[in-house]
Order: structure tokens, then sequence, then C-alpha cells
């Protein structure tokens, strides 16, 4: 899934920005990418979501 992630927005600079981004996270334990993480905020907060909370309930919402 990571790499159709990559490829989706390779050809955009946002997500250029973001991919270089190092991830942190421990390999094991991650669910989910973190441009998809660092999207879905971002899309929250553009939204008006102003706490976490907030943020989870919105990705929950719009989950497929």
């Amino acid at each position: 899934m990571l790499e159709i992630t990559r490829s989706f927005g390779a050809n955009q600079y946002l997500f250029k920005c973001f991919l270089s981004i190092r991830d942190p996270r421990v390999g094991g334990r991650v669910i989910h990418p973190l441009i998809n993480v660092i999207t879905i905020t971002l899309c929250a907060l553009i939204s008006g979501c102003d706490t976490w909370k907030s943020i989870e309930m919105f990705a929950h919402e719009r989950r497929r």
C-alpha cells in the first residue's frame, strides 16, 4: 500500500515534501503509512477539526 501512496503523490509538490519526512515509528507497530496520517490530519484541520478526538472522528467518518 505504501508504494501505491508514493506513486500517487510522486508528481505533487506537497506530497514530495511529506514523503521526505523520516518516519520515527517502530515498523512492526505501524498500521498506516505516515503520509496517510499527515494527509488525514491536514484535511481534518482544513475542515475545522481542532482536537485530536475530532480528527479521529473525521478519519473514521470518511473511512472506506
